[in-house]
């Protein structure tokens, strides 16, 4: 697949939601083991672990193209801390494709990544960029 044959499938995605991720605890052990931890049963989940959690909560949605030989986080265009995680919180991603950028030698793709929790309750909003090489 080249990137202008992923461009044609993209393009009538974007604005829809892609799907969601697997669920995944916010442990005491991983909020320990990124640095913050937590005193206290009930304190808030630092934002960072969760801005770092995307990667992994996001495996999961795929794209309806052929796997790229070479995928770049290429960064953010937004990222707001919505509603405090807690220890405990059983979470997940839910991407929407936002718009595509054709860069000739790569493929720009732009989501909306939101993490929410069990209640349905949106913890964490970001745009994240991710540029895709055939």
């Amino acid at each position: 697949m080249t990137g202008e044959e992923a461009r044609h499938r993209l393009e009538p995605l974007i604005g829809r939601e892609l799907g969601t991720g697997d669920w995944s605890t916010l442990s005491i052990e991983r909020i320990t083991m990124f640095g913050k931890a937590v005193t206290q049963s009930g304190e808030a989940v630092p934002a960072m672990l969760l801005l770092s959690l995307i990667p992994g909560l996001t495996a999961t949605i795929k794209l309806p193209v052929d796997p790229p030989r070479t995928t770049v986080n290429y960064g953010l265009d937004m990222c707001r801390l919505v509603t405090p995680a807690r220890e405990g919180d059983r979470i997940r991603a839910r991407t929407t494709l936002l718009g595509i950028e054709d860069g000739g030698g790569w493929l720009q793709v732009k989501r909306r990544v939101i993490l929410e929790n069990e209640a349905g309750e949106s913890l964490l909003e970001a745009e994240t960029l991710t540029r895709l090489f055939w």
